[in-house]
């Protein structure tokens, strides 16, 4: 298989939303990004491509990840990707005979702030788990993205109302205990595909994309971006790039598979499941975007989904199920595996 990196730059704020309007997701899952290419390909080449497409990616020609923090430092004129921060569970002996030679609880609070590992310090990360060195901890601690409340008037309502909206800027400066660097900040995702065709109809879809928006709130300005570039991994030359193309590459024969996107897995797969998995799931709702599937708005069937950063011991491939009620046409919730591995 191949693997492209598409980076995209965000124009304003952008809102991935969660179940009220004062919170919102720091990054666009992968199951909103597959549905926004999915309608984008419907509203251009109609539904019979649309679910040419789904059946493309059923088939493990495509497979797309979540979104993932990028930040461009225009000083070393080099990209810093970064990724989830893994969920696992490492033991030994200093677990069992020497707790008491560091402080659990600071190491919670540290860890606690960490959401995104670059991926240059991705297995440095993970050493220093296993050794509780909290010491250097700090060290991972990237500030790359702010939430931001604004605060909106609804004139429709007698009397007004008065609402707020929580929304994400992406930053100009990276920010930790140590250092300051301008640059600039926006989302990068990982798409595994077969054909160059395939590849070619993705990023005509993002190149129209990118005018309406990803995300929520789109009809107020939100989630306008730029298609920065789109390009396989094993081309690039920056170094954070080629570290990720040798992680994604290393999870066929890895001891854990960390999972980049949301994985919902099949029936047989769930029943596959092992204790030496550790995962957190994630619940996935949301609103039918469609004019065509009913008069009113209707909300999608509710669904976990296994969530990034979800450390496996085999890659499951997952499944794109339908989730539509009484609507006019199938509701789709993308939920394919795509990995990065690491060994302990």
């Amino acid at each position: 298989m191949n693997y492209s990196i598409a980076k995209i730059q965000f124009n304003s704020k952008a809102r991935f939303g969660i179940r009220n309007l004062e919170n919102t997701f720091k990054i666009c899952h992968s199951d909103t990004l597959f549905s926004a290419i999915f309608i984008e390909i419907m509203k251009l080449y109609g539904i019979n491509e649309a679910k040419k497409f789904k059946s493309i990616c059923e088939n493990g020609k495509i497979k797309i990840s979540s979104t993932m923090p990028y930040f461009f430092d225009e000083f070393e004129e080099d990209y810093r990707l970064f990724l989830p921060k893994p969920i696992i569970y490492i033991n030994n002996e200093k677990d069992i005979i020497k707790v008491e030679d560091f402080n659990i609880e600071s190491l919670k609070k540290i860890l606690k702030k960490i959401e995104f590992l670059r991926v240059s310090d991705f297995m440095d990360y993970l050493k220093q788990i296993k050794e509780h060195n909290e010491g250097n901890m700090y060290y991972f601690e990237n500030r790359i993205i702010d939430q931001t409340i604004d605060i909106k008037v609804n004139l429709e309502k007698q009397p007004s109302q008065i609402y707020n909206i929580a929304s994400n800027v992406y930053l100009n400066k990276l920010e930790n205990d140590e250092i300051e660097i301008d640059g600039i900040a926006g989302l990068y995702f990982i798409i595994e595909y077969e054909e160059k065709k395939d590849l070619e109809i993705i990023n005509n879809i993002l190149k129209s994309l990118q005018y309406d928006g990803l995300g929520g709130k789109r009809s107020i300005g939100y989630g306008k971006f730029q298609l920065k570039n789109l390009y396989n991994l094993d081309e690039s030359t920056y170094d954070d790039e080629k570290k990720l193309y040798q992680l994604i590459k290393k999870s066929e024969s890895s001891q854990y598979k960390m999972l980049i996107s949301l994985l919902s897995p099949k029936k047989d797969e769930i029943e596959d499941f092992d204790s030496n998995n550790y995962y957190s799931l994630i619940k996935r709702g949301g609103f039918v975007f469609s004019n065509n599937y009913s008069t009113s708005n209707m909300k999608k069937k509710e669904i976990y989904m296994i969530e990034e950063g979800s450390t496996l011991t085999k890659k499951y491939f997952g499944d794109i199920k339908n989730l539509a009620t009484n609507g006019q046409h199938e509701v789709y919730r993308y939920g394919l595996g795509m990995y990065v591995g690491f060994d302990i």
